[in-house]
């Protein structure tokens, strides 16, 4: 049974910076990779999505 998972990436203003994933996955564990290289040092915030649902938004600091 697949869910349909989204992991965005946002600035600490709220502005979305990157879209990681927007599609379906079946179940189980996962990896993402994300290139940052683009953008600067700082804090984020991931918001994960599974079904149109918010199961979690974390903060991460990205360091260059």
């Amino acid at each position: 049974d697949n869910s349909h998972i989204r992991v965005t990436v946002f600035d600490v203003l709220g502005r979305k910076v990157a879209t990681l994933t927007d599609q379906p996955y079946a179940r189980g564990t996962h990896q993402i990779q994300w290139d940052a290289s683009a953008l600067s040092s700082g804090q984020y915030i991931y918001r994960m999505e599974a079904d149109g649902k918010i199961v979690g938004a974390k903060s991460m600091a990205l360091v260059k």
